[in-house]
């Protein structure tokens, strides 16, 4: 039941925050939106910055919690699953193969992604929550969300477009059919 509590943090924390901020980071990218990059980003990184310091000003609850994460079979799995979305990514983004090339697109998934994993896991190093060195906050930085950050990329600009296309049709299709009309 513990083990529970912490997964559906984890995921909680991610799918609210992490995701959302993506989101929001490629929607203005696409827009040209520098303003509310910079808006959003501050109050992202502020409240990931602020957060473990309110827990030691704020001592709502003092109670110890020791976290043990056994995820060292995985790490193999995590890089494969980086360098196999920025592939992807590149053959989409990189190559005239699907008449999208812009490499602009690739550099900016992978500072979005390495600065949203950094926003989460320096302010754990530097207030001493998660004690566990440079070394770690790089694997971090590079690796944790950068899993995620092509596939996300990808699904906002070519799949859920298509799909809204497309659904689009179908409905067309069926209020054709259902409403015949007069010549």
């Amino acid at each position: 039941w513990i083990k529970f509590g912490a997964d559906f943090m984890m995921t909680f924390s991610y799918s609210m925050f992490a995701f959302g901020w993506l989101w929001i980071m490629f929607e203005n990218f696409v827009k040209k939106n520098k303003r509310e990059i910079v808006l959003f980003t501050s109050l992202f990184f502020g409240f990931w910055l602020l957060t473990p310091f309110l827990s030691f000003w704020l001592p709502i609850d003092n109670t110890i919690v020791d976290t043990v994460r056994y995820m060292d079979t995985q790490i193999t799995i995590w890089i494969a699953n980086v360098v196999i979305g920025y592939f992807i990514l590149f053959l989409i983004y990189g190559t005239n193969i699907f008449n999208s090339k812009n490499p602009k697109i690739i550099l900016y998934v992978m500072i979005i992604g390495c600065l949203e994993s950094f926003f989460m896991e320096f302010p754990l190093l530097i207030s001493g929550i998660r004690p566990t060195g440079i070394l770690f906050l790089f694997f971090e930085v590079f690796i944790l969300f950068n899993q995620g950050a092509p596939y996300l990329y990808i699904l906002y600009d070519k799949v859920i477009p298509w799909l809204s296309r497309n659904i689009k049709k179908d409905q067309i299709k069926e209020i054709e059919l259902a409403i015949p009309r007069k010549k």
